[in-house]
């Protein structure tokens, strides 16, 4: 591997991540007002207010929250996780992705950040 190629693909990885994360986003934000929308309509009687239940909103923010994490982390989560392996490069001694490290941690040394290896 040469330096222009850890840079070509260093470059391809950052312009991938920064198209599709606000594309992931988006998708995960309709997600959760779809189902937001859907608990909505499902005409759920409202508790009986007592004052042994306080925590009612404080539950239906948990809820909500879950329902954001699920809809948005998890999708953003798992193109982190797959678009290195897809796109980015392996040292040839390791075999770990040296892609996925900032580059300059790679570039001024020309080493892999694990093994140490000399990469180009």
């Amino acid at each position: 591997m040469t330096r222009a190629e850890y840079e070509m693909a260093a470059r391809r990885v950052r312009i991938t991540a920064n198209i599709a994360f606000p594309c992931i986003m988006v998708v995960g934000m309709v997600l959760v007002h779809f189902v937001l929308n859907w608990l909505e309509s499902k005409n759920i009687p409202a508790p009986a207010k007592n004052s042994s239940d306080g925590l009612a909103g404080a539950k239906a923010a948990i809820v909500i929250g879950l329902l954001i994490i699920a809809f948005i982390g998890t999708p953003l989560f798992l193109f982190i996780y797959f678009a290195n392996r897809l796109i980015g490069l392996r040292c040839p001694n390791c075999q770990r992705f040296v892609t996925n490290r900032r580059p300059q941690e790679v570039l001024p040394s020309g080493r892999c950040p694990f093994c140490q290896v000399k990469l180009f």
